[in-house]
């Protein structure tokens, strides 16, 4: 699922990161390309990315 808005365990996100083996640090100028973004990224088999809060509407995009 693309965007889980769940509330995962800390062992279930554990898992999530192990399964992908990298954790990809994101930080975009803005949030336009942010969803492409995700796919290309679940699509390529990352199952967990950080997006960094300042990106301009970080926190917006996790709501």
């Amino acid at each position: 699922m693309l965007l889980d808005r769940g509330m995962d365990t800390p062992d279930r996100t554990v898992q999530l990161i192990e399964k992908g083996g990298v954790v990809p640090v994101v930080r975009l100028p803005d949030l336009s390309g942010a969803v492409e973004l995700a796919r290309a990224l679940l699509d390529g088999g990352v199952t967990a990315f950080e997006l960094t809060m300042t990106s301009p509407g970080a926190l917006d995009a996790l709501t």
